[in-house]
Formats: C-alpha cells, sequence, structure tokens
C-alpha cells in the first residue's frame, strides 16, 4: 500500500525551510502488507518501486534501485542522500498482557524523577539528559559512587494510542554488563503496570540492542527503511 506524506511537511521540503527530506519511507511489518509513504509528487515511482519488489522491498536489489530512483529526485529539490546506520530500523513492541519482563535479579535500578537529582549526576559522570518537569518523565539508571552507568529513559509518547517509545544508554566503560537491560526491564515494568504499551526502536546492524529488546520480552513488529536527505 502506498500513501502520501503529510502535506504540511511535505511543503516544509519542497519551500527549502526543512534541514532533513524523506521522500520515500517503508514500514515492512512482520505480519501484514507493508506501507510505503512518499511525497505527492513521487508517489508514482513508490509505485513502481511497490510493483517491481513487491515481498522484497529491503532486498539489496531493491534498495539499489531506490537509491538510483530517488537520489535524482531529491536532488532535484535541493536535498542529497545522507547514508546512515538508521537507515533501517526494527521497532519492537511490548503490549499489555504479553510477556513482561523478569526481574533485574542483583542489578539495583533507581528510579528518578527530578531535573535537580539527575543534574547532580551528570555533571557527576560528564553527560547531558534532563526529563520533563510533568511528573510523568521519568528514568530508571543503575548508579554507583554518585555516578550514572546506565539509564532507561521515555523517548516519546504517540499522540494516536499512547503508546511509549523508549531507549536506553549505558556507558561504554560499562557494556556487557546488563546493566542496559536493568534499566529497560525496570522501566518497562513501570510503564506496563500503568496499562501502557512501550516501543523500542534501534538499527537493525545494532545486534547488541537487539539482544537486548529480545531478551527484555519485546517484540518484533516491523522493519522500517527511510530514505533520508539532507539539504545541499
Amino acid at each position: 500500500m502506498v500513501i502520501s506524506e503529510n502535506m504540511k511537511l511535505e511543503k516544509t521540503v519542497v519551500n527549502g525551510v526543512s534541514c532533513i527530506a524523506v521522500p520515500i519511507e517503508a514500514f515492512v511489518p512482520v505480519k501484514g502488507e507493508p506501507v510505503i509513504c512518499s511525497y505527492s509528487f513521487c508517489i508514482a515511482k513508490a509505485e513502481e518501486w511497490e510493483k517491481r519488489y513487491f515481498g522484497k522491498l529491503l532486498s539489496s536489489e531493491s534498495l539499489c534501485w531506490l537509491e538510483k530512483e530517488f537520489s535524482a529526485i531529491a536532488e532535484n529539490i535541493g536535498y542529497r542522500r545522507v547514508l546512515t546506520e538508521n537507515d533501517t530500523m526494527l521497532e519492537y513492541v511490548l503490549a499489555p498482557g504479553m510477556h513482561l519482563p523478569k526481574s533485574c535479579g542483583e542489578i539495583k535500578t533507581h528510579k528518578i524523577s527530578s531535573n535537580v537529582v539527575l543534574g547532580e549526576l551528570c555533571r557527576a559522570s560528564g553527560c547531558d539528559i534532563e526529563i520533563a518537569d510533568d511528573g510523568e518523565d521519568i528514568i530508571f539508571a543503575v548508579v554507583d559512587n554518585g555516578e550514572l552507568l546506565a539509564y532507561a529513559g521515555m523517548n516519546d509518547v504517540s499522540y494516536e494510542d499512547e503508546s511509549v517509545e523508549i531507549s536506553v544508554e549505558t556507558s561504554p566503560a560499562h557494556r556487557r554488563k546488563g546493566y542496559g537491560a536493568a534499566c529497560v526491564k525496570a522501566l518497562s515494568k513501570h510503564l506496563a503496570d500503568k496499562g501502557k504499551t512501550i516501543r523500542y526502536k534501534c538499527a537493525d546492524t545494532n545486534y547488541a540492542s537487539v539482544a537486548l529488546a529480545e531478551r527484555c520480552g519485546f517484540v518484533l513488529e516491523g522493519t522500517r527503511f527511510s530514505f533520508v536527505c539532507e539539504k545541499i
């Protein structure tokens, strides 16, 4: 299925206001029909892509064709293709009633809902993160001697279904110790207890993040490919 991008967003790109353009994007679910979203003036080309490579949209051959066709389209409106590790993202979900994360074992996590407390930890850890002062935004963290070793936080809330996207960061010196997983499990349990659907995204090449998501009970929903371009 091919759909058009929001016209307001498209106009910011066509008028050169936006720094980033995504003329085409595809979501290929584990079950169901792929959804391709493109700018209105790219619909015919998007439909051609779907027809040519239906069932294998994310194959190497398909993406090579897309690079050639849409790079030219992007340059015609003043944008150039940018290749990043986030072009292809895996999208996971943990919905109410699904398998909840198990306990974090001996790894203790701290629930942080105050920017004052978080600010002190950041100064000691050399990081720079904040949470919204709305009483709802929180993070769960592994802390040792006043240093923030790992944390999981609320990245975004969907206006459509109020699902919560979460993210996780671990200090490079403390990776592969289970700290990130402990934080994700604690935050997921907190949100699940509130009846929230939780979403988790990571690059398909980030194997550590993929393993973390699956270890924490998340189920793969599908794969999203975004053709990201920047203003020339």
